[in-house]
Formats: structure tokens, C-alpha cells, sequence
């Protein structure tokens, strides 16, 4: 190596950095697992274009990382997993490598359903930060870099799903010095602005709550006097949820539900195996009906950890006939609201009255819609936190029908609404609801447009 020429294979023994390393990592990878304890059924795709991937999966054992499995040309893979793995790790060529710890049930082999996405590495090019896995063999020229030539670099690190920049510490090691910089980036401060005086090459670590960490690599061949921007964009921690039903004889719907009462839908594959997302730290509700919107069974499921959660949910007749059970409490805890009675004189109702909010219904429904649960998220968060006030919740309809018939459902859209706020922590004793029909229309019941209107619950919050 002459002096115009600087070779980048170096370890950097004392920094625990790696800039130039067979793709597959110093760890050891053998083959198939000796004491099997669960099955992963699913596909690897790229994040944004869905596309199937040619990726292999390991399970890591101690300080050995086995392959247990590859895709085939669908994406579509099934691995067996040894009990003593701790972590899943996903890799494609050419993409970032996916590490998630695990936590299994422990109630024997069973299989688990378990799509994955995967999202694609920076290329190495000069002067822009890239993913060490992507290093190549590189020889950086030097010969140019005497004088007093500069440039400036300004990093910034945010969401690779929504660029919005994040509170994160970047670490620079310069391989020449073999100095270490690291500056802590926030919101109201969320750039760092550098000045490289020589040529090298650098590496990176970028660390964010919440977020995969960064390990890359840069190149700074150009000391041209330059000022640009570095994007760094992390991936949120994944987190999945992967329940496997026992046996039942019912066709069954199940939804994820989280402390404020929000509802999530998991990816199904055939009748017993489920996943999703889900976000952390939070407690899930996972509510199970039939499809006739029976509850066949809740439960939380044993503390969720960060990365791939295996569950193993059981119907037992014993379970209906206890949910059964606390289906008629909370029938009778919402009916409890009822025993108030609300002024007639109380009940004229418009859109515009201040504090007012409307809950809308589908024709001759009762069904809370996905938006209007939203709101009713926010106005259950909001009056936890506020103890103070209570709420009246009337039940309206258009005029279409028998009047018997809209007295019923307006009083079933009172009660649904009642009833979502009380599952969402509010007392019931702050809670009165009562049903008019048609009584009070907000609007003319001459158009489809104005008889939705009318199809409505009315919140008012009384102070």
C-alpha cells in the first residue's frame, strides 16, 4: 500500500467495528435445530413494493446463529424453532436484516403464522452513509487530500415510514484517528453539522428509542467545499403478536383491542393462526367472536415483549360460559345508565349546539363504524383525564319505518355508545343515555343526505 492509497479492510479491534467482512457475519450458522419447540409458517416481502423474497431465517442459540430455513420463489417459508432460541433473524440479500427476540407460550409444539417484511439497504456509493452489510471492498485515494480543503455534512435521522425526524445519539468513527464523536440529536434541535477535514472513511451508529438500530459506513472522498444533507431513516422496532387458536368448532373473528379501545385487525391464515403489528409498551385485549358477533372469548394475553410474541389461545366451554358471564355484567352495567332519566324539554337536538358531538350510524344499524369509534377514543381518553364532568348520550333515527321499530334502534345506538365508553374506563355513573326515534331530526328527512344525518347518536358533556 503506497502513500496515495488507504485500504479499507480494518478492523477496528478497540471500537468493535467491522468496515470490510464476509456477508454472513463472523457468527456460526449450522444447520437444522435439535430440539424442536415451534413452527413459523408465513412469507418474506419487501416493505414497500410487497414483493416476495429469497431470504433465510436462523434462530439464534446462545452466540450461534443456526439456519433453520430459506423462502422459496414464492417468499413463502416453514422453519422449526429449537427451544433454546432466543432470537429469529431474517436475512436477504441486499436488504436489512430483520432481529427479533423471542417469547414463546411454552405450551408445546405448535404452529404460528408469521409474515414478515424486510426493507431494502442504501448501495455503497461515495460521500453518503450506507449499511455495513452493502461494504465492498474499497480502496479510498488520498493523494489529493492535503491542503486546507473541507467539507460540511448535516445529519439528520428520521422515520423511514413518515420522515419525521427523531430524538436519536449519532456516534462517528473515523477509521484514520481512530477518534469517536457522538452528538445526541432532539426534536427542537434535529441536525448535527460536520466538518470533515480529510479524506476517510467512517463509521456510523445511530441509536433511537423505539427504533432498529444503524450501523453504517461513509465514504468521504470529496473535500470540495460543499455543504449537504445526510438522511439516515430508521425502522420502528417491530413488535408482532402471532396467535394460534385451539380447537373449536366455530368459525371465528378475532380483533386486537388496546387501552383506549382501539380495535386491530389480524392477518388470518386459514381458521386458527393469526398476526399482527402491535406497538409497545401497551396492553392488548384479544376479543374473539363467532360470526354471528357472539363473544366466545377475551383474555390479555401474558406480557408482550418487544419483538415475535408466540400465543397459544384455548376455547374452553368452561371460558365461554364465564365471558358469557361478564357479557351480562357489563349488559347490566349499561343498563345501569339507563335508570336516569333524562328531561324531555333536554332533548331538542342540533348539530350546532356547543359540546354537541355526533356519532353516525348506517341505515337500520347499530354498528359503531371504524371513524366513529376514533372519536369516541378521544372523548373517552379526554374524560379520563377530566373526572369532573358526565355525559348524555341520546339515541336519534331518520323517519323511514314503523316508529316502534326507530324507538328500538335509537335506543340500541345510545346503549352501543353508552357501552363503548364504559368499556373504555368512564363509570357508569357518569354516563346517562336514553333513545327518541325520529322525535328531533337535525336536518329534513326530504334526501339520502339528510336522513343520514339523522341517523346519529348526540354526545353532549355536561360540566
Amino acid at each position: 500500500m503506497n502513500n496515495g492509497q488507504f485500504i479499507i479492510c480494518t478492523l477496528l479491534l478497540n471500537l468493535g467495528w467491522v468496515l470490510f467482512w464476509d456477508k454472513h457475519g463472523a457468527e456460526s450458522a449450522v444447520s437444522q435445530p435439535a430440539t424442536e419447540c415451534a413452527r413459523l409458517v408465513g412469507t418474506v416481502r419487501d416493505a414497500e413494493t410487497q414483493e416476495p423474497l429469497a431470504a433465510r431465517l436462523f434462530g439464534k442459540v446462545g452466540n450461534r446463529k443456526i439456519q433453520i430455513g430459506e423462502t422459496d420463489a414464492a417468499g413463502n417459508y416453514r422453519v422449526e424453532l429449537d427451544c433454546e432460541s432466543k432470537m429469529l433473524i431474517v436475512e436477504a440479500s441486499h436488504y436489512q436484516a430483520l432481529k427479533l427476540p423471542l417469547s414463546l407460550d411454552g405450551k408445546g409444539t405448535l404452529d404460528f403464522f408469521v409474515p414478515l417484511t424486510l426493507r431494502a439497504l442504501e448501495k455503497q456509493i461515495s460521500d453518503q452513509p450506507y449499511e455495513q452489510s452493502e461494504q465492498a471492498h474499497f480502496v479510498l485515494n488520498t493523494a489529493e487530500s492535503g491542503g486546507k480543503a473541507t467539507a460540511t455534512r448535516i445529519v439528520r435521522v428520521s422515520d423511514v415510514t413518515n420522515n419525521k425526524a427523531l430524538a436519536a445519539e449519532v456516534c462517528l468513527f473515523f477509521t484514520k484517528t481512530q477518534k469517536k464523536v457522538c452528538q445526541k440529536l432532539d426534536i427542537t434541535h434535529p441536525t448535527w453539522e460536520v466538518v470533515f477535514a480529510e479524506k476517510d472513511i467512517i463509521a456510523l451508529e445511530v441509536r433511537a428509542t423505539g427504533y432498529q438500530p444503524y450501523n453504517g459506513n461513509l465514504i468521504m472522498d470529496q473535500l470540495n467545499a460543499t455543504k449537504r444533507l445526510y438522511e439516515i431513516r430508521l425502522q420502528p422496532q417491530i413488535s408482532i403478536l402471532s396467535l394460534t387458536l385451539g380447537k373449536t368448532r366455530e368459525t371465528v373473528q378475532i380483533r386486537l383491542v388496546d387501552a383506549v379501545n382501539k380495535t386491530f385487525t389480524m392477518e388470518k391464515n386459514g381458521t386458527k393462526y393469526f398476526s399482527a403489528n402491535i406497538t409497545l409498551p401497551q396492553r392488548y385485549r384479544v376479543v374473539l367472536r363467532n360470526e354471528a358477533g357472539q363473544l366466545l372469548h377475551e383474555e390479555y394475553p401474558a406480557t408482550l415483549t418487544a419483538g415475535l410474541n408466540l400465543r397459544y389461545v384455548e376455547i374452553s366451554e368452561g371460558k365461554k360460559q364465564e365471558v358469557a358471564a361478564k357479557e351480562m355484567v357489563a349488559s347490566e352495567a349499561a343498563a345501569s345508565m339507563k335508570k336516569e332519566t333524562i328531561p324531555e324539554a333536554s332533548l331538542v337536538d342540533t348539530s350546532s349546539m356547543e359540546g354537541i358531538k355526533l356519532i353516525h350510524f348506517a341505515q337500520s344499524d347499530y354498528k359503531l363504524q371504524p371513524v366513529e369509534q376514533w372519536k369516541l377514543e378521544r372523548l373517552a381518553e379526554w374524560l379520563r383525564d377530566n373526572p369532573g364532568p358526565t355525559v348524555r348520550i341520546v339515541g336519534h333515527t331518520d323517519n323511514v319505518g314503523d316508529s316502534r321499530l326507530n324507538q328500538t334502534l335509537s335506543e340500541f345506538r345510545a346503549k352501543v355508545t353508552a357501552n363503548f365508553l364504559h368499556r373504555a374506563g368512564i363509570p357508569p355513573e357518569r354516563i346517562y343515555w336514553t333513545g327518541v326515534g325520529s322525535k328531533y331530526p337535525i336536518a329534513p328527512n326530504d334526501t339520502e343526505e339528510n336522513k343520514q344525518a339523522n341517523r346519529r347518536a348526540s354526545i353532549q358533556v355536561i360540566f
